[in-house]
């Protein structure tokens, strides 16, 4: 029988918790207070006498004495909001250590100190002993990714839906949200006000097909929401900056509910030809705004589209 030793614990508040995470609260694992720790601690690797960073974090780190003979790292960047970010790392006398840099598909034209570094690869940086400086540019420019929704058969075509990026971030249409409270816990003691069950919906319009015959006219705005803070960077009522898309609101009847519920439809399969379409099956082109996917509650980041 295999015996689990002191380290194996999954919960070091609840000693025979047989779930791994915050034993009081078995739900996913990257909850929201659980998955930052975590998606830090990823962040740095390291392998023999080099190290490689992951995801472009602001972060302090000492590596093992094995990397650099005990090399530091400081990450300074507000990534995914920006596409920059500057890492001092610094190697004892005597040492040298090799950094590598995950460099995203996305991000063409990337560089470090200037110098091309193609996306989709592991950049590598040869790194002797003292304080070396590592400037690495991500361009971020709107991208617009088709092919998503259901597949489609023999008797229906694939949804060919479409989502828009904007470096590592997704968008999403975020709609006015109404809010009521379902259940409260006050029988359970203790009384927690605030831990109440909520439904959400909303009134505002969302089947929107987005109108991609002129991908030129997607717009980045980067004012952020007057209440946005980069204490809370994704606060579901606040966003950091938006994207601005034409769109053609759709009839209920060409994209609306799934069979009578308050669950969406799939999206109707994609290019939508609003010339063939019934008069009113589609609005006119008005301009939406599209938030960070993390700033939302309600969301609809797969549209249908035209052009």
């Amino acid at each position: 029988a295999h015996r689990h030793s002191l380290h194996d614990v999954p919960s070091g508040e609840d000693q025979t918790a047989n779930f791994y995470g915050v034993s009081h609260f078995p739900c996913c694992i990257t909850n929201f207070p659980q998955g930052w720790p975590k998606f830090v601690a990823s962040a740095v690797l390291t392998h023999g006498n080099a190290f490689a960073v992951a995801s472009f974090l602001p972060l302090n780190a000492t590596l093992p004495d094995a990397v650099g003979g005990g090399a530091t790292l400081l990450i300074e960047t507000s990534y995914p909001f920006a596409g920059e970010a500057v890492l001092t790392v610094s190697v004892p006398q005597g040492h040298s250590t090799t950094a590598y840099l995950r460099i995203p598909g996305w991000a063409a034209g990337a560089s470090v100190n200037g110098q091309r570094a193609a996306n989709g690869t592991v950049h590598a940086v040869p790194l002797g002993s003292g304080l070396a400086t590592l400037r690495v540019r991500l361009p971020q420019p709107i991208r617009v990714e088709r092919g998503w929704g259901v597949l489609g058969n023999v008797s229906s075509p694939p949804a060919d839906a479409a989502v828009v990026r904007r470096g590592p971030l997704l968008f999403s249409l975020r709609p006015a949200e109404q809010r009521r409270v379902v259940r409260d816990y006050r029988r359970l003691l203790p009384y927690r006000p605030l831990a109440v069950d909520y439904e959400i919906s909303t009134r505002e319009a969302w089947s929107f097909a987005l109108d991609l015959s002129d991908l030129g006219a997607l717009r980045f705005e980067p004012l952020a929401s007057p209440g946005w803070a980069e204490s809370l960077p994704f606060s579901t009522s606040e966003y950091p900056f938006s994207v601005r898309v034409p769109a053609r609101l759709l009839s209920n009847a060409t994209w609306g509910y799934w069979r009578g519920t308050n669950i969406t439809a799939q999206p109707p399969a994609s290019p939508i030809d609003c010339d063939a379409l019934p008069s009113g099956a589609c609005g006119p082109l008005e301009q939406i705004r599209l938030v960070p996917f993390g700033s939302t509650n309600l969301r609809i980041a797969v549209f249908p589209w035209s052009h």
